[in-house]
């Protein structure tokens, strides 16, 4: 509650200004230890001061900028930047008793005009409760005011806050329940601020929360510092730059677009690339095609040729073989004829005889040249196999001698191997016998070295396991020691612990006062090592009282509250009694007429008593005129019964009384002579009325005993005393009242004070209640110590299940190593083998040695059965041989003697015969010899004549086939030549070609194109399986690309049948396409859309470089110049006591890059005037500035990119200079800073502060002008502070300040409203309330003094 309020109902304090908004009013409801107080500014200012822990800076943090930004981080809501007290803190902590609570901070803002007074509340409902650490913020924003009559109130029925459905409902249409912070934020700033930008409202939020840090002038940073000042510089105007912005967003809906056509002439490349890998594919099959079909082609017309070129020479060979034949036949015959008339004579037949001799001698001759040959012969053939069968005899005894050394070895390896038994009868055996049962040794003695190989190795393992379950059971035997010894420690922790708490716990029960546990102190204390049960009982009892506590509070505030509201009317009534100077009677309920402004006046006001009239007469009278109604009835001046028309009233009409026939009025009452009303006419009203000791019968009539009559309306009343009719009766009765309401009031103050005894009672015993049950002994020790305990459990019940795993692990490992040592023994004893590894190696290595020398030996052995059968066949052929070559010799021997005998019978003869004979025979001899020649030329061309009659057959069969194998493959060559054509025309444009093609169609022409891509395209694989392969990768990018183009184009894949290929074409426009048109179409598309973006471009750089845009950045500049000027001349005025000054300076930035600091430059010169490399430098920067902007991938607005791309602010930098008495101005550093005093810190530090909040403020000139600070002025002079002050009030500046010590009762000051903070903790109650005094400018005065 507030101490000292304004009166209900009345306007903020101070006049509201006409020309912006100002703060007026503030509140917490329900928050902290604020339980409902409302802060009064006066012209927008307000200091809340107070002793530390008051809560000053709490209000502070509750209320701004909180309320503007709406922002709940615990480092934006804290002074001190922390994120220790958060909202929940501040709502659920700090003390509060119950588990949830809702309270309400608002901040009203006031305009005034020439129509009246505007409001404008915006505040927060706030909800947290115990379980959660979250705070649910609702926000509202209202015309009403809070709390004033026509307003809203934040509180319902019992006091307590609204619920958001009744809040919604309260503000009804007069305000609004926002869904989120961002619309509330959105609604203050465009309310309040109008002219700010979400930017600067956050700028100045920034510096709003900057200025609210306590001790602020502890720290420099020049950078920080220029940072917040060039931030309260006013940017850019959007709107300025809007169409600009709409020029870029053209530019980038172009770009857009020009990127939608990259990604098309990409999708189409791909396709185009795709296809032309498939066309040159199917067109390289085509050529092939064509090609091999013009070569076979060729080939088979060669062949057809060269079978007919062969059948003419073969038929013309014929001819002659024929015409020799013929030839050959009729020499025969005439040879014959010739050889018969020469045997016909008779020199003939004399020497026929030596004629037969001849042929004889010589058939003998040859027969015996011929057996002489074979002779020969066959005698070098026994010479030959003579030779053969004595190279074998050699070989034999080679092979011989190396089976035995081979034998030797296979024995000794053996013996070696300890398988000689069984070796050495293989020598008897047949070599293939041999080698079969050597194989079949062998493979059983290495079975039987696998098996104990075999079981060594599970003995090995076994063995091994052994080992490790050893070592794992070792090392479980320390785990489980060490856990045992864990838990014996921690068991010994926890029963101290648990000790301790007991005690703990027996003297916390004896020491409680609230808590009924004091006489249960060893219950207690037995159940400290059951946390649940003893929560269980404690609850229950705490749960009990608190239920007592909140009756009896609840009774308490019920009877207080009752109290309250009887005490109200009195004092109400008491109030009115007080001021009032007439005692009236109460207003009849249904009178609405106004009286206040109404000429005459009631009857009772009109008249006075006769002096003679008793006592008890009077108040009979008075109670019969009051019951009848004609006491408070109105009478005009006139005495008519005229009526106001603004009500209803009662009236009493003079002019139409009817006189009493005998005693009236007038016989106790007379007129009073400084009535509103005239004498005559009051007599004349009190005549009509008859009067006696009961009422007489008359109209109106009154009697001594308090009856009346009005007509036929009668009745009587009485009362114990006089309080209206008479001036001194109406101050007796009033006077009288007010003590009875006195006294009442008195005693129901009486009993509220007992009330408000009784609640504080029962408040401390709630603190008492909460401090004992927070005060109860901590159980976490001893849980943790049990927790540990349990742990330790667990541990040493895991480490005996391991070791009782690791105990049976290794039994079961001896277990099995016993049985694969038997198991070893077993089978090394079964096959005689030794048992150990190194034994098994030797015998393996002996085995293997055995094979080889065995090996060796069947292949010598092998070798020699074959060199001995082949030195029997070559020995028997030899002498075979012998016997042939030597009957050869015999035969040829006998045909030389038979030879020589006929020669020597022939010689014998022909010495005996004459010469003619000799002629004839002779000449018979030559042609028969002739005739002979001719019949062995006849036997020869026979053949050749019977082979070319067949050879003429078949060439010419031949010839017909391959003529018709010409006529198919020049079909297969003209389906080949048509395919290619029409590949070339389907696919031709796609496959990117230098060959010309454009001739196709023609054989010529087209075997011609076959060849040049052919040649063009080389050795490109071109099988059905690659071109099906394409196909597939053909038809997964076109699936892929589609969606990519199907803006632009309709892609479809068409077969033709014909060529049996595939066929891509796109559609556009309703045309088709190939995909390398399309890709041409697309490309020339994108270049001049790029080359119509960059001429836009060229465009928009030159009008915002020379246009509008220039202008208002140059403009902002100089007006940015001139502001901090005017500034700076304000702060120079403050000097400190040594004569310290301070002023800003705006200069460029010294780090600003050269091309920004020379665009800065060029921006600030004429445009007309810039040379061409000037202009084109600005070009430069600008594209790289934009270029930056695009590069950053931002989704801001081109408005805010290029707000910032132009900031000016960013060009420069604020230096703040400080001068002591008449020296140089100089930077300030952190050092020189460091040096200052506090007071000069405060002055260096605050002054830019408070100008930057001033330009910020100069964007939206109508909003509130709000500053911050906390712990104002620390450590500055009075002096100092009064001028401090006097550059507030300069800048326009409305303050929210916090202070200890400080009044602000300077001069520069016209006036500040001052709330001194008042915590109720002295007599238990932790409200903080408020007294709320004024600085008017010359003096302080309490609030209700103002």
């Amino acid at each position: 509650m507030t101490v000292l309020t304004l009166p209900g109902g009345g306007a903020a304090s101070g006049t509201l200004r006409t020309d912006r908004w100002q703060p007026t009013r503030a509140g917490v409801l329900n928050v902290w230890r604020y339980y409902d107080e409302v802060f009064t500014f006066h012209r927008g200012r307000l200091l809340l001061r107070g002793p530390n822990g008051t809560g000053k800076s709490k209000a502070l943090e509750l209320l701004l900028p909180y309320l503007l930004d709406a922002n709940l981080r615990p480092s934006r809501l804290s002074t001190f930047g922390g994120s220790e007290r958060t909202m929940h803190w501040n709502l659920m902590d700090d003390g509060y008793p119950h588990t949830t609570r809702v309270g309400y901070v608002w901040l009203e803002f006031g305009h005034g005009s020439d129509e009246g007074a505007r409001w404008f509340t915006c505040g927060a409902r706030l909800a947290a409760s115990t379980n959660t650490r979250t705070v649910d913020a609702t926000y509202f924003t209202t015309q009403l005011r809070v709390g004033e009559a026509g307003g809203v109130s934040l509180v319902k029925d019992g006091n307590v806050p609204l619920t958001r459905q009744d809040l919604a409902q309260a503000l009804g249409t007069g305000g609004a329940v926002h869904a989120g912070a961002e619309s509330y934020r959105r609604t203050v700033r465009e309310t309040l601020f109008r002219g700010l930008s979400e930017t600067q409202y956050e700028a100045l939020i920034a510096t709003l929360l900057q200025l609210r840090t306590p001790k602020l002038s502890e720290h420099l940073n020049p950078d920080a510092l220029s940072e917040v000042l060039s931030k309260a510089l006013p940017p850019l105007d959007a709107a300025d730059l809007a169409e600009i912005a709409e020029g870029f967003e053209q530019l980038d809906r172009r770009r857009e677009r020009l990127a939608r056509l990259d990604e098309e002439v990409t999708a189409a490349r791909r396709l185009a690339e795709r296809q032309q890998r498939y066309a040159r594919r199917a067109l390289r099959r085509g050529a092939g095609e064509l090609i091999a079909a013009t070569t076979k082609l060729d080939n088979v017309t060669r062949d057809a040729r060269q079978r007919r070129q062969e059948h003419a020479a073969a038929a013309a060979e014929l001819a002659q073989v024929s015409t020799a034949i013929s030839d050959n036949e009729r020499e025969q015959t005439v040879t014959e004829e010739r050889i018969g008339g020469l045997r016909d004579s008779d020199a003939y037949r004399e020497g026929q005889q030596l004629d037969q001799l001849r042929r004889e001698a010589a058939t003998a001759l040859r027969t015996a040249k011929g057996a002489a040959a074979a002779a020969e012969s066959r005698r070098a053939e026994a010479a030959r196999a003579g030779e053969r069968a004595s190279g074998l005899a050699a070989e034999l005894a080679m092979t011989a001698a190396q089976t035995g050394r081979s034998w030797r070895d296979t024995t000794a390896a053996a013996l070696a191997a300890g398988m000689s038994a069984l070796i050495e009868p293989l020598a008897a055996e047949t070599t293939e016998r041999a080698r079969q049962l050597l194989r079949g040794i062998i493979r059983g003695r290495e079975d039987e070295i696998a098996a104990v190989t075999a079981a060594l190795a599970d003995h090995e393992r076994a063995v091994a396991a052994r080992d490790q379950a050893q070592a794992r059971r070792e090392r479980r035997n320390a785990e489980h020691e060490a856990a045992a010894a864990a838990l014996r420690q921690v068991r010994r922790v926890y029963d101290d612990e648990q000790s301790g708490l007991r005690d703990r716990i027996a003297r916390w029960a004896a020491g409680c006062m609230v808590l009924p546990v004091s006489g249960r102190a060893a219950e207690l204390a037995d159940l400290a090592g059951d946390e649940m049960a003893l929560n269980t009982v404690l609850g229950d009892l705490s749960a009990a009282v608190r239920e007592q506590l909140a009756a009896e509070h609840a009774d308490e505030r019920a009877r207080d509250a009752d109290l309250a509201r009887r005490r109200e009317p009195l004092a109400a009534r008491l109030a009115a009694l007080s001021r009032a100077a007439t005692h009236e009677p109460a207003a009849p309920r249904q009178r609405t007429a106004p009286r206040t402004d109404r000429p005459g006046g009631p009857l009772w006001r009109l008249v006075d008593w006769r002096t003679d009239v008793p006592i008890e007469v009077q108040a009979a009278v008075e109670a019969a005129l009051e019951a009848s109604g004609l006491l408070d009835a109105w009478v005009w001046p006139d005495g008519s019964v005229t009526s106001d028309r603004r009500g209803h009233d009662t009236y009493l009409a003079a002019a139409t009384a009817l006189p009493a026939p005998h005693e009236s009025l007038l016989a106790v009452l007379a007129p009073d002579e400084r009535a509103p009303v005239p004498a005559p006419l009051v007599a004349t009203t009190l005549a009509g009325v008859a009067f006696g000791p009961g009422a007489p019968h008359h109209v109106a009539a009154v009697g001594a005993d308090g009856s009346w009559r009005l007509g036929p309306l009668h009745g009587s009343s009485g009362k114990p005393d006089v309080e209206f009719l008479g001036a001194a009766a109406r101050e007796r009765a009033r006077q009288r009242e007010m003590t009875d309401l006195a006294d009442q009031i008195a005693e129901i103050d009486a009993e509220r004070a007992g009330a408000a005894e009784a609640l504080r009672q029962l408040a401390e015993r709630r603190r008492t209640l909460q401090a004992e049950l927070t005060g109860r002994p901590d159980h976490r020790p001893v849980v943790s110590a049990a927790e540990r305990v349990d742990r330790a459990e667990l541990k040493l019940a895991g480490a005996q299940d391991l070791l009782d795993e690791a105990g049976r692990e290794g039994v079961a490992a001896d277990e099995i190593v016993r049985a694969a040592l038997r198991e070893l023994t077993l089978v090394g004893s079964r096959h005689g083998l030794p048992t150990a590894a190194v034994d098994l190696g030797r015998l393996t290595d002996a085995l293997r040695t055995l094979r080889q020398a065995a090996d060796g030996w069947l292949t010598d052995r092998d070798r020699e059965a074959h060199t001995t059968a082949r030195l029997g066949d070559a020995r028997e052929a030899a002498d075979h041989a012998m016997a042939l070559a030597e009957d050869e010799a015999a035969r040829a021997q006998t045909a030389e003697e038979n030879a020589a005998g006929l020669a020597a019978r022939l010689d014998a003869v022909e010495r005996t015969v004459g010469v003619e004979y000799r002629a004839v025979l002779d000449e018979v001899h030559r042609l028969r010899t002739h005739v002979e020649a001719l019949k062995q030329d006849l036997r020869r061309l026979r053949p050749r004549h019977e082979a070319l009659i067949g050879q003429l057959h078949e060439l010419n069969a031949r010839a017909e086939r391959a003529e018709q194998d010409r006529d198919e493959a020049t079909g297969v060559r003209d389906s080949a030549v048509a395919r290619l054509a029409r590949l070339v025309d389907l696919l031709g444009a796609d496959a990117g070609l230098t060959a010309d093609l454009s001739g196709a169609g023609g054989v010529t022409a087209t075997l011609q194109a076959a060849r040049q891509i052919a040649e063009e395209i080389g050795s490109l694989p071109h099988g059905p399986r690659h071109l099906r392969q394409d196909e597939g990768e053909l038809g997964n990018v076109l699936h892929l690309i589609s969606a990519s183009l199907a803006g632009y184009a309709d892609l479809a894949m068409i077969p033709d049948e014909q060529c049996d290929v595939q066929v891509v074409t796109a559609t556009v426009d309703g045309l088709r396409t190939t995909p390398t048109a399309l890709v041409h179409r697309l490309t020339t598309e994108r270049d001049e859309t790029r080359a119509h973006l960059t001429e836009e471009e060229r465009q928009l750089f030159d009008r915002t470089l020379t246009g509008d845009t220039r202008r208002h950045v140059a403009q902002r500049i100089r007006q940015a110049a001139d502001l901090v000027r005017e500034v700076s001349a304000q702060l120079e005025q403050v000097r400190t006591v040594s004569g310290l000054g301070v002023r800003l300076i705006w200069e460029v930035n010294s780090d600003l890059d050269a091309r920004l600091r020379q665009a800065r430059d060029l921006l600030l010169q004429d445009p007309a005037r810039l040379t061409e490399t000037q202009r084109a430098a600005l070009h430069d920067f600008f594209r790289a500035r934009i270029d930056d902007i695009r590069s950053a991938g931002s989704t801001e607005g081109w408005e805010q990119q290029l707000g910032e791309a132009l900031d000016y602010r960013r060009w420069h930098r604020f230096v703040v200079q400080i001068r002591s008495g008449s020296g140089d101005w100089s930077p300030v550093t952190r050092r020189q800073h460091g040096a200052k005093s506090g007071g000069e810190k405060a002055i260096v530090l605050h002054l830019p502060l408070f100008a930057a909040a001033g330009a910020h403020y100069r964007a939206a000139p109508s909003g509130p002008r709000l500053i911050l600070l906390d712990e104002v002025f620390v450590g500055v002079d009075q002096t100092n502070r009064g001028q401090l002050m006097a550059v507030l009030k300069a800048l326009d500046l409305d303050l929210l300040l916090t202070s200890d010590q400080e009044w602000c009762t300077y001069a520069e000051v016209d006036g500040i409203a001052i709330h001194q903070l008042i915590a109720g903790s002295e007599d238990g109650d932790d409200a903080v309330t408020t007294a709320r005094f004024v600085w008017t400018g010359h003096d302080v005065v309490a609030d209700d003094q103002t």
